[in-house]
């Protein structure tokens, strides 16, 4: 919460505060007046009518508004853990693919990374629902990763896909995400593009805050990779890295 907005919410609590004791007083007042005969009187208990009338709704709205705050609040909060947990819960699903694709190879070292990173865009693709605004395209060779590299691969594909998804193609633009997995002689080359918004040019991918972008340059270290990234006409994402022995 900025400095402003705390703030703001002290000032409409105080206000709260203060119509209370307005409203307080001028009930007070009345009963000490419903007595007092005269036309003098009669006028004060009428302006003090009209004011604690108006107190009374001033009172009420402040006090909806301040409720409708910390609503909105507790809702902005209960959406930013829910996205939370579906973003864990991808990277949780990324790992156990590839140890079922390990179990589903011949050699219990090694997987067949591009047809997993084919299964993963798809299931991706599938879990955000978003067929009718954004088209996938998916080219990958038979590139076999041992498991100490697969791992860290396939979470950072998982971030690179789930950034694209998220982000590049805000209030329903169409566009269009490139996965690509290539092998040049021991370098093998991931690829993950879109043409959508792109990121912005101040933001500085390896120093970024986003936990997302965070574990893309972890991931990338990890398998002792280059990492590049474009940004003309969207974004991409290549890692470029020596396949093991």
């Amino acid at each position: 919460m900025s400095a402003q907005s705390a703030a703001n919410d002290v000032t409409k609590e105080k206000l709260v505060a203060d119509l209370k004791v307005v409203v307080a007083d001028a009930e007070e007042l009345l009963r000490a007046t419903a007595s007092q005969a005269g036309e003098k009187a009669a006028a004060a208990r009428e302006r003090i009518q009209a004011s604690l009338a108006t107190a009374k709704v001033k009172l009420t709205e402040a006090e909806r508004a301040l409720l409708e705050k910390s609503r909105l609040a507790a809702k902005a909060t209960d959406e930013y853990v829910r996205e939370m947990f579906r973003e864990s819960e991808g990277r949780i699903r990324s790992m156990a693919m590839v140890h079922e694709q390990l179990y589903r190879s011949s050699s219990l070292a090694s997987v067949d990374f591009g047809a997993y990173l084919e299964r993963l865009a798809w299931d991706l693709y599938g879990a955000f629902n978003i067929y009718n605004a954004v088209e996938l395209s998916v080219q990958t060779q038979p590139v076999v990763l041992e498991i100490k590299q697969a791992i860290p691969c396939g979470l950072l594909v998982n971030e690179m896909i789930t950034n694209a998804f998220k982000h590049a193609f805000p209030h329903g633009r169409r566009g269009q995400v490139q996965v690509e997995l290539e092998q040049q002689g021991e370098m093998i080359q991931i690829r993950i593009g879109d043409d959508g918004t792109g990121i912005p040019a101040e933001i500085d991918v390896e120093q970024a805050e986003t936990m997302g972008l965070k574990l893309i340059t972890l991931l990338a270290r990890q398998v002792e990779g280059e990492l590049s990234v474009e940004r003309e006409k969207g974004t991409s994402f290549t890692l470029r890295f020596k396949g093991g022995e």
